[in-house]
């Protein structure tokens, strides 16, 4: 068996998975999810497809310009380098499976640098993080934080494990729920909670890294990250590298980065990963810098981004977005797409314009329907001209 082409997996619940999350549409989503990592690979590599793709799917993408991964044939005997979203029990699975003899960090590294536990450790120097922010790992610990910051409503509780804004709750005053306090409890078995905070966001940022075997810093890029006023993320816009301003809080924020990249090495991570960092105004009015907010042990959206991006429209604007199917709902077939978008579709020949990436519809037992998260890839020659395509592409489809 030949070992040079790659296994592509988007193990969806990476995040989830380590906190107990139970939840059965959570998993049918994760499944429909795996298609996002077909922009990931090309035609000599392979991937782990968990749902049915309709007609016209993969003829809509390669005519934009991916080269895409074949769906993986067990009945062939290749072998594979593995190359998950994330490093956890199935991903390893699967590379011993396939024969895939690369060194990877080992998961209980990967598990705890993804921890919010492991981001509260690191000195408050390096991540500049928000007044009083607690990471709390019993009872007594949760209670000994709210007396602290009983003047500071509203507070965030912050789940252990899980991606930005998933599990959050928020509290606005004293007087917590019944479920509220289930919901802590639940957080406490899995390891924690951080528990700090609220505060006005200005921007969030994601600085996306890669630390080799070595434990050498390969890349640092800067990405804007779109969320809404939860803080659940949304969206990603990727600019062209030269236009990144790296002055100002971005230095503050890369000083920060490259210092916790020290320690995440001395937790016995590499590969890719990245660092959510974000400005916000205090209650004095005045903006500062979290430079090291959380740690993403793993690929990350602006990831699947910059792919396309580099297959398809370099050196433009772009904008890899979020949607679910309650607010945006998709034609069925890609005729019918082209027709609804008009010139909005992207087109190869001037590298603009909207590309659906997941598929109109996935298929499971009970038959073909939307996907329960619809991913869009912008491209535009301008930040201005991207969010105007975006803000159209929100209005035909509301409209259809």
């Amino acid at each position: 068996m030949q070992t040079t082409k790659k296994l592509l997996y988007f193990n969806a619940l990476f995040d989830l998975n380590p906190g107990n999350v139970r939840q059965p549409a959570l998993h049918r989503a994760a499944d429909e999810m795996t298609t996002l990592f077909l922009p990931m690979g090309s035609a000599s590599d392979s991937i782990v497809l968990n749902t049915g793709l309709p007609d016209g799917y993969r003829d809509y993408l390669t005519q934009a310009g991916l080269s895409l991964p074949r769906v993986l044939d067990d009945s062939k005997a290749d072998a594979y380098i593995v190359e998950p979203w994330g490093w956890d029990s199935d991903a390893l699975l699967l590379a011993q499976k396939y024969g895939d003899i690369t060194h990877h960090p080992d998961i209980s590294a990967v598990r705890n640098v993804n921890s919010r536990k492991f981001c509260s450790s690191l000195p408050v120097e390096i991540t500049r993080t928000v007044p009083g922010s607690v990471f709390a790992e019993d009872q007594y610990g949760v209670e000994n934080a709210l007396e602290q910051l009983k003047n500071s409503y509203p507070l965030v509780v912050k789940p252990n494990f899980g991606s930005s804004g998933f599990g959050f709750l928020h509290l606005t005053d004293q007087s917590i729920t019944a479920a509220q306090v289930q919901a802590i409890r639940n957080y406490l078995q899995t390891g924690g909670a951080v528990i700090e905070p609220w505060v006005a966001r200005l921007e969030d940022i994601s600085c996306s890294i890669e630390i080799n075997r070595n434990g050498v810093l390969d890349r640092l890029s800067f990405f804007r990250c779109i969320v809404n006023r939860r803080g659940t993320f949304n969206g990603v816009h990727i600019p062209p590298e030269k236009e990144v301003d790296k002055r100002g809080p971005f230095a503050v924020i890369e000083k920060g980065v490259r210092d916790a990249v020290k320690y995440i090495v001395d937790a016995g991570y590499f590969g890719p990963a990245s660092i959510d960092s974000f400005l916000y105004i205090d209650r004095a009015g005045k903006e500062q810098v979290v430079a090291v907010g959380e740690i993403n042990a793993r690929h990350i959206v602006s990831d699947i981004g910059r792919a396309i991006g580099n297959q398809i429209a370099p050196c433009r604007h772009s904008y890899f977005r979020f949607t679910s199917r309650k607010l945006l709902r998709l034609p069925e077939n890609y005729s019918e797409l082209r027709k609804r978008l008009g010139s909005l579709a992207f087109c190869p020949e001037s590298k603009k314009g909207v590309l659906v990436v997941t598929p109109l519809r996935v298929g499971d037992r009970a038959g073909f329907h939307q996907p329960y998260r619809n991913g869009f890839f912008i491209s535009a020659d301008s930040s201005e001209e991207l969010f105007a395509m975006d803000r159209a592409l929100l209005g035909i489809c509301r409209a259809g």
